[in-house]
């Protein structure tokens, strides 16, 4: 179990770091929102937190330049990034 493909991939392409999780994440657990993701459209009509399916076992090390966190948790610290305005992965 890692990541969703799309959030590594896209970490790793842009010249981020992904490696193992320090605490894999498996079932329903919270996740919040940073500043950056409640100010946009991509999850405007949710909460700050709520409960989301988590099963990885890998997180994004090293953010690649220009990209944000949108969503972490208390465990994970990259669960959602934007890179400019060009890409998302959830």
């Amino acid at each position: 179990m890692e990541l969703s493909l799309s959030q590594k991939f896209l970490a790793e392409a842009l010249g981020g770091e992904v490696g193992p999780s320090k605490r894999p994440e498996i079932g329903v657990m919270n996740v919040i929102l940073t500043d950056r993701c409640t100010s946009g459209v991509l999850l405007d009509d949710f909460g700050d937190r709520f409960s989301y399916l988590q099963i990885h076992s890998a997180e994004v090390k090293s953010l690649p330049e220009g990209a944000v966190i949108l969503i972490r948790s208390n465990y994970c610290a990259v669960l959602a990034i934007s890179w400019e305005t060009r890409a998302f992965s959830v």
